[in-house]
């Protein structure tokens, strides 16, 4: 198992940032390793709840089922996905309270390619700089979107 992590601090509370982290529909507009989602099945903040996702692992594409497997409202999210082809990964996030109004994020991922998934990069650990990159990407993205203000309507 190869193993990614990056943290950041965000501008916005918990609840507000647990909250996006917490929408699969909206996966894909923030998170990089995300190219769309699908039959979503509760939400995210209850263990159990599930999704499919199309995922965009260094320029390839990967279906896998995603499955909440533990969940503490607010300070921590468990989900694991398993390909169809093979495959598999865990994700975890820990949310932490930074100062008055700030989030301190730290995303783990641990993953499995199928197998052959990586043959075409060589000796060459290339795939895996491009999952860390994507990692830095989606929290950067997330910091954005919660940090914004909504739209007046």
């Amino acid at each position: 198992m190869a193993l990614a992590s990056s943290r950041r601090l965000i501008g916005a509370s918990v609840d507000r940032v647990f909250s996006l982290a917490t929408q699969p529909e909206r996966l894909p507009d923030w998170d990089p390793l995300f190219a769309s989602v699908s039959g979503v099945q509760g939400p995210l903040d209850r263990v159990g709840a599930a999704f499919d996702a199309e995922m965009r692992i260094a320029g390839r594409r990967l279906r896998m089922r995603h499955t909440v497997t533990q969940v503490q409202p607010g300070r921590a999210l468990t989900i694991v996905g398993v390909g169809r082809e093979g495959g598999r990964l865990t994700w975890t996030d820990q949310y932490t309270i930074a100062g008055t109004f700030g989030t301190q994020l730290e995303r783990h991922l641990e993953y499995e390619l199928p197998e052959g998934f990586a043959d075409d990069f060589g000796e060459r650990p290339s795939y895996r700089r491009d999952i860390e990159n994507d990692l830095i990407r989606a929290l950067d993205n997330l910091a954005v979107l919660a940090e914004s203000k909504p739209l007046a309507v």
